[in-house]
């Protein structure tokens, strides 16, 4: 999924709520859409997120929950181009905007280059990497995938409980 698919299903639904509510008053959005000759031409990133920002900047706006799930499996290069560096722009940009009744949730990895950008931003933290429970349900899932697996149900046990240690201690909480 693109970054423009992912602004455009945002401001999408968000201007479905709106309309239901106030369908005299053209939404940002719908000005959008008819500037793009009734959405025959495709809007740029950066007018898609104005008209994100103005959707969720319009008064009397009920809470809108922005979650963004395993943002470290979005592509990510070493070009400022990169598809992870422009949502993590867009989300920057967003928060800098002080919207009131948006809220944010993201999952991800702890990579550098997203921590970097999020850890200013961040009101509340939560990090399972170093958890008991993460480390057990890794243990877990090893050792069923060794114990099941045909093509190493003829190993000795000890090299199979080697296998569980070295992937268990390896995984270092992913």
């Amino acid at each position: 999924m693109t970054l423009g698919t992912i602004k455009r299903r945002i401001c999408v639904d968000s201007s479905h709520r709106r309309c239901s509510s106030f369908a005299t008053s053209p939404t940002p959005t719908t000005i959008s859409f008819s500037t793009h000759c009734d959405g025959a031409q495709n809007p740029s990133n950066d007018e898609l997120a104005r008209c994100l920002k103005a959707l969720l900047g319009l008064p009397g706006q009920a809470p809108v929950y922005l979650i963004v799930d395993a943002l470290d499996e979005c592509s990510n290069t070493s070009t400022l181009s990169s598809p992870r560096h422009k949502v993590l722009t867009l989300v920057e940009d967003i928060i800098g905007s002080n919207l009131p009744n948006l809220r944010i949730c993201i999952t991800s990895r702890p990579e550098t280059d997203i921590k970097v950008v999020l850890e200013p931003l961040t009101y509340r933290s939560i990090s399972i990497h170093d958890e008991r429970g993460q480390l057990e349900d890794i243990e877990n899932y090893i050792k069923s995938t060794v114990y099941s697996n045909r093509n190493m149900g003829k190993w000795k046990l000890e090299h199979k409980q080697l296998v569980v240690d070295v992937l268990t201690k390896r995984a270092n909480g992913m």
